[in-house]
């Protein structure tokens, strides 16, 4: 008589936990100014290349994103200009 040997038994994967000396440390938050800074470096680099009107609308953007942010701060800090008529 011959012997069959029984089937393989599956065996369930094995699940590895994080170790407890990796911390997980939280992303800091977005930088705003860090945008601005990239759009300004790439209009002095236009400017660089006398591309002017590329330069122009690059240095446009970033004074409007400047100044929305500067109106950001001031409503976080609960100072709003008076209104002036125009």
């Amino acid at each position: 008589m011959i012997a069959i040997p029984p089937p393989a038994q599956a065996q369930e994967p094995v699940r590895t936990q994080p170790r407890a000396d990796r911390r997980t440390v939280p992303e800091p938050p977005p930088n705003p100014l860090v945008d601005l800074d990239r759009t300004i470096v790439a209009a002095e680099a236009h400017l660089r290349e006398g591309e002017l009107q590329q330069a122009e609308s690059l240095y446009r953007s970033a004074i409007f994103d400047a100044w929305m942010m500067l109106g950001q701060l001031h409503m976080a800090g609960g100072k709003m200009p008076d209104p002036r008529r125009v």
